[in-house]
């Protein structure tokens, strides 16, 4: 149990570096959180800093999902292996959206689910993949794509595993995000979303 509590813990932790705060302060001598939407995550940064400093962002944020939970598959086992992994998994997640680093104000968690799956079930990430590129290029919203992507995943996770605790951990992240993505939801329905 002291494994696994100080394994949270530590997914909560790196969940909370805020990869485009630090990369934007660096690079571009810019607060991320007072450009654009105000949001940490790739798609702001990239609106404001450029395409490389985004990508890194975006890169930085899927690995910050990836790397815990790889670790966790290292870590653990017994009969609540998966339960501890998702739990890592979610807790990576929850780090990034509410980190400790700023107050509590973070992104809205995509690429760091992205890459949490990418270590639970790679399989699947193709296809949200696809899903996102076909949104994007016929409506060029990156909300939209990601949001449709997203929630695909338990569909997709529900066809290549055979957990349903990991359907159930794919559930979960898509209502979250869905939430986090609550107001570009209501502009997206308004007609106000921002293109890229």
């Amino acid at each position: 149990m002291v494994v696994e509590s100080s394994l949270l813990f530590f997914a909560y932790l790196i969940g909370s570096i805020p990869t485009g705060a630090i990369l934007s302060r660096i690079y571009g001598n810019v607060d991320i959180r007072k450009e654009g939407s105000g949001n940490i995550g790739a798609a702001n940064v990239y609106r404001t800093l450029g395409k490389i400093i985004g990508v890194f962002t975006f890169l930085g944020d899927v690995l910050k999902g990836t790397a815990p939970v790889l670790i966790s598959f290292w870590l653990l086992d017994g009969a609540h292996r998966e339960i501890w992994i998702s739990l890592t998994a979610l807790m990576v997640l929850v780090g990034h959206c509410y980190p400790l680093f700023l107050k509590f104000q973070g992104g809205k968690g995509v690429a760091t689910a992205l890459g949490a799956f990418l270590a639970i079930d790679p399989w699947v990430i193709p296809g949200a993949f696809i899903i996102f590129i076909l949104v994007y290029y016929k409506w060029k919203y990156v909300s939209l794509g990601s949001l449709l992507a997203t929630g695909s995943v338990p569909v997709l996770v529900a066809f290549s595993s055979a957990s349903r605790i990991y359907v159930f951990l794919a559930t979960v992240f898509t209502i979250f995000i869905f939430y986090r993505h609550r107001e570009n939801i209501k502009r997206l329905w308004q007609g106000r979303e921002i293109k890229v």
